[in-house]
C-alpha cells in the first residue's frame, strides 16, 4: 500500500503556496510542473496589457 510522508504533504503545500503568490502578481503568471524532475513550478513574467497579462516568454524555473 503506498504511503504519502509528513513531508511529501509539507512540500505539494509549499508548491501552492508558492503558485498562489506568484498567479496574484500582476506581473508573474505561474505555470505547473507536473513532471517532479526537481524543477515544481515555472514563473513567466508578463506585461500587462489591455485585455490581460502579455506573456513575455521569460521564465524562472523554481
Amino acid at each position: 500500500m503506498p504511503i504519502r510522508s509528513a513531508s511529501q504533504r509539507i512540500g505539494r503545500t509549499g508548491k501552492r503556496g508558492v503558485e498562489s503568490l506568484i498567479d496574484d502578481h500582476p506581473r508573474w503568471v505561474a505555470r505547473r510542473q507536473d513532471s517532479d524532475f526537481v524543477i515544481d513550478l515555472k514563473a513567466e513574467l508578463a506585461n500587462l496589457g489591455l485585455e490581460g497579462q502579455v506573456l513575455r516568454r521569460q521564465l524562472i524555473k523554481l
